[in-house]
């Protein structure tokens, strides 16, 4: 803090005259933590020269001259030569005024001065180059003065190159966009159930064999039977790609962190070698998605083979980490074989979780003694955290939260915020997706720092980190789509302060942004301006007032059922009646996208009061308990923006009708999909009562329990006759997911979206 003060008043005082405002033409994403604008600007021309210092990255100096001419067409000398204007002069400052990592930035009206420490240059160069404008002939770059340096020091994102596979320029096209918005951390996600993508020389069936699969599944994996292409699909990096693709990070500062999964998800690395499995399979690289039951076998053979791919993965990477993966690693196998069982005896453990922090503790020994730190997803936590281990959290935040208290280092990556394999659009336009709905918006909202962490704690969250699992994302095209702009947002989440992070701010710079994406011909998502339905209780009646939300500068556009007029929507619109309300965004009345729909079912619980025990989860808490009563049913494929959430909780729903009501019957829409450990719940109860106070049971009588569309959609209907003013509906949790289910063990998810009673 005492060093921030510092950097603080260090600008204040060189700039007591400048008024500290956002520049409209200064959009810089992620928001640096001190910005001063003027109106007046620096020229770039020919005759601009780049001024260094004999500490000064000759690597930064060449990214900056290749950045310029791909973005002006300029070319710009390099000198160590002192010359008094029209210069970019860099100096190396390693004091205590700037912090590790951090930067001044001076634009003045005839020079251009960087000063920086460690990666600071280069970060400094990716706000200069969002500065630059043209205008007519001339390329201008506003007279700015920046002092910032990053909040985390792990800025993170991640590729799943397994289930599809992208080559060498891909892999540093994703790199080259990660570091314009100063993301340090690539997480490369490698080897799993449908592929291994890293050649090891001692062990070469497992890319002759393992790289390669029979067929990959069509449609989506809740889809019902399954259907697969005949194609062989599959390919690898040869150990000089890897050293290409790791010495292209390093100059844009990127440290690579390789994920080698262990002891589940390893279909691929059976294929090849058998013999490290718990059974005599056969294996087969995998064509499908999820999780499956045969994981390594914690044999001394299996030891000794990981540590061979271990040391070959250790010399081809630099960096501090190695990731181990350790999730969604069933147990079934390891209870049926008697070896392991014997080991669970030998080495006094309480069960097949602790055999698992057996096997991560040795994998994490052996990392320790070829001088690397393993990381692991946070299902390495189960049985007890190995010493020396950090912890990605994704299944919510409590792994991260659990690793910090104990004063393991953690990233948080959860689900509900930083998985951009998940719709980012509720148009049923989007490309088929994993499931789930992330928005930008959402995306920006996260804090990585739990709020009952102490503060004492907050040095062990290392940061954040963006997930694209690529299921679903066959080609690179939609790779761009996914992370556009949800990467920007994560940007500024890691590097931002958040007292200087503003939602609208920030959505106000994308255009730029997204004229940047269009000239280098990046595919990008435009569903941070879509119309949005926002649906509200009615205050003066039954039934819910329906808002639509459109981007700025625009109007929307809306018809109800089948009446055909199109009307300026003005006011929130009340609805009594079920009825399906189309909508679109309009410019002078013309529409100007696409078509969004409203259905609305209309019953006695719709807009009605409603009190839910427990809450939701805090990751799928959406609309609060209104989400039950504002007359939409989820669709598919699911997003998040529709479902409540509980994990290993009933949900109990009390209702207050004002007055004594007539019931016939209640239908409860829920999910069941396994793969997400979302499960079925078990059969609703329903209770009445007249002061709210004291419930009585009500008879209900099962008409069906199935898919109401196809899967994962359920609707369980149930007849009851009450007459009462107070309803309390309780839909049970499933409980504990049984064994040979992905998750096994573990508390099951109850998604709903709605209860309909009429």
């Amino acid at each position: 803090m005492i060093r921030f003060l510092l950097f603080t008043c260090a600008l204040l005082t060189l700039l007591p005259h400048y008024c500290v405002a956002q520049n409209a033409n200064v959009v810089i994403i992620p928001q640096p933590n001190l910005m001063v604008v003027q109106q007046t600007t620096f020229e770039l021309s020919p005759a601009t020269v780049i001024v260094y210092d004999k500490k000064t990255s000759k690597k930064d100096i060449s990214h900056l001259q290749k950045q310029i001419q791909r973005e002006t067409g300029l070319t710009l000398k390099a000198t160590k030569k002192r010359k008094p204007e029209n210069v970019i002069r860099f100096v190396t400052d390693y004091s205590i005024t700037i912090p590790d990592n951090g930067y001044q930035l001076f634009v003045r009206n005839n020079e251009i001065e960087i000063r920086g420490n460690f990666a600071g240059h280069f970060y400094a160069i990716q706000s200069l180059l969002q500065l630059i404008r043209k205008e007519n002939s001339k390329i201008l770059i506003p007279v700015t003065n920046i002092m910032d340096h990053p909040r985390f020091p792990w800025r993170g994102m991640h590729l799943d190159v397994v289930r599809h596979f992208f080559g060498k320029q891909d892999v540093k096209n994703y790199l080259s966009w990660m570091a314009r918005y100063k993301m340090n951390v690539f997480h490369w996600h490698l080897t799993d159930d449908q592929g291994w993508r890293i050649e090891i020389k001692k062990w070469p069936r497992l890319t002759s064999v393992g790289a390669y699969r029979n067929g990959t599944l069509k449609g989506h994996y809740t889809e019902s039977p399954d259907v697969y292409d005949t194609s062989r699909y599959g390919g690898f990096y040869t150990q000089n790609d890897i050293r290409e693709i790791v010495r292209y990070a390093d100059s844009l500062h990127i440290t690579i962190v390789p994920e080698i999964e262990m002891p589940g998800h390893v279909s691929a690395l059976l294929a090849a070698y058998p013999e490290l499995a718990c059974t005599p399979g056969p294996f087969e690289v995998q064509r499908t998605w999820g999780v499956f039951d045969d994981v390594l076998c914690p044999s001394e053979k299996t030891f000794s083979f990981l540590q061979d791919v271990l040391d070959e993965v250790c010399k081809l990477f630099p960096g501090k980490y190695i990731h181990i993966g350790g999730d969604e690693a069933p147990k079934v196998r390891w209870k049926n074989s008697t070896y392991c069982q014997s080991l669970i005896k030998q080495h006094q453990l309480k069960d097949e979780n602790g055999l698992q922090s057996w096997f991560v503790q040795r994998i994490v020994n052996y990392l320790q003694s070829k001088g690397k730190r393993a990381i692991g997803w946070d299902e390495i936590l189960d049985g007890g955290l190995a010493k020396g281990a950090a912890v990605m959290s994704w299944r919510g935040e409590q792994g991260g939260l659990d690793a910090a208290l104990a004063g393991h280092y953690a990233v948080m990556t959860p689900g509900s915020h930083c998985y951009f394999d998940h719709y980012q659009s509720a148009y049923p336009t989007e490309p088929l997706a994993f499931g789930g709905y992330t928005t930008v918006e959402k995306v920006y909202s996260y804090e990585p720092v739990p709020k009952i962490l102490p503060k004492e704690k907050h040095e062990y969250i290392l940061g954040t980190q963006g997930n694209v699992w690529t299921e679903y994302i066959p080609d690179f095209s939609q790779v761009q789509y996914m992370i556009f702009p949800r990467m920007l947002a994560l940007a500024e989440v890691g590097w931002t302060q958040p007292g200087n992070k503003n939602w609208t701010m920030f959505k106000e710079k994308l255009p730029i942004h997204f004229s940047w994406m269009e000239r280098e011909g990046i595919r990008y998502s435009r569903a941070v301006y879509d119309l949005k339905f926002i649906p509200k209780p009615n205050p003066n009646g039954p039934g819910i007032l329906l808002h639509i939300e459109t981007p700025d500068g625009l109007q929307a556009q809306y018809r109800i059922g089948k009446d055909q007029t199109m009307r300026t929507y003005v006011e929130p619109i009340p609805l009594q009646e079920s009825a399906i309300v189309y909508a679109v965004s309009a410019k002078d009345e013309l529409p100007v996208g696409a078509y969004n729909t409203y259905n609305y079912w209309h019953h006695l619980g719709s807009g009605n009061a409603v009190t839910l025990t427990p809450p939701p989860h805090q990751q799928y808490s959406n609309g609060g308990a209104f989400t039950l009563t504002d007359g939409i049913t989820g669709n598919l494929p699911w997003k998040g923006s529709e479902w409540l959430g509980f994990l290993g909780e009933d949900l109990t729903a009390i209702y207050d009708f004002q007055k004594p009501t007539a019931i016939g019957s209640i239908r409860v829409v829920s999910l069941a999909d396994e793969g997400s450990w979302i499960h079925g719940h078990r059969p609703v109860q329903v209770f009445a009562s007249e002061d709210g106070l004291t419930y009585k049971a009500v008879r209900v009588k099962k008409v069906n329990s199935g898919f109401a569309q196809t899967p994962p959609l359920q609707e369980a209907f149930y007849q009851c006759q009450a007459t009462t003013r107070y309803l309390k509906v309780v839909v049970p949790n499933s409980g504990i997911i049984p064994d040979g289910k992905p998750g096994a063990g573990h508390r099951a998810w109850l998604f709903v979206s709605e209860i309909i009673i009429e």
